[in-house]
């Protein structure tokens, strides 16, 4: 089990999301359009995309000015490259009183995809839950792949599954949590590997 992940960061605005939401938003159940297809999404930028990519996955259709699902983490400002975090940097918001509710998200499978904002309409296009995992664990492999894909790059996005109860971490599962954005930390900017 991994237990320290790995994500490029470009704006430095950091976006934490529950894989069932971007199913959802994706292929949405019935006659509903997919939230990529929407005029309205494709035009929006920065947060107000995550807010209308919130509103598709859980049905919405009374527009907000907050998030409420999704984690939006605000490293800016920051240099570009890749950056670490690990799962003992993932808490539950009730232990973390003073976070940012913006970087609060909520998790209904156990597990969440992190990335860059800037690579948002890459993963919405790329990650396809159904073919995330490798047997019991998650599909590195894919999610190279995938970063290849999208960025033609490596760690455009990582997903983490959570270890369960009784392991020594707060990330048990279901339920809100956070990362404080000085979790994240700086291991190969772009101007030295480039």
């Amino acid at each position: 089990m991994a237990t320290t992940f790995a994500i490029h960061v470009t704006s430095g605005h950091i976006v934490a999301i529950d894989p069932l939401f971007i199913d959802y938003a994706v292929n949405p159940c019935g006659d509903a359009v997919s939230v990529v297809d929407l005029p309205d999404f494709q035009s929006a930028t920065g947060i107000d995309k995550l807010i209308r990519l919130e509103m598709a996955a859980l049905g919405s259709t009374r527009l907000r000015d907050i998030l409420k699902t999704i984690g939006y983490i605000d490293l800016a400002p920051c240099d570009v490259g890749t950056y670490q975090f690990s799962l003992k940097d993932i808490r539950r918001v009730n232990d973390a009183p003073d976070a940012d509710p913006t970087s609060h998200f909520l998790l209904d499978t156990g597990q969440f995809v992190v990335f860059d904002i800037d690579y948002l309409d890459g993963v919405l296009a790329y990650f396809d839950w159904k073919n995330a995992y490798a047997g019991s664990s998650v599909n590195r492999k894919l999610e190279r792949q995938n970063s290849q894909l999208i960025a033609n790059r490596d760690n455009v996005y990582t997903q983490i599954q959570s270890p369960g109860v009784n392991r020594g971490f707060e990330f048990v599962g279901d339920g809100e949590y956070t990362i404080d954005p000085a979790s994240f930390k700086l291991v190969s900017d772009d101007a030295q590997s480039g």
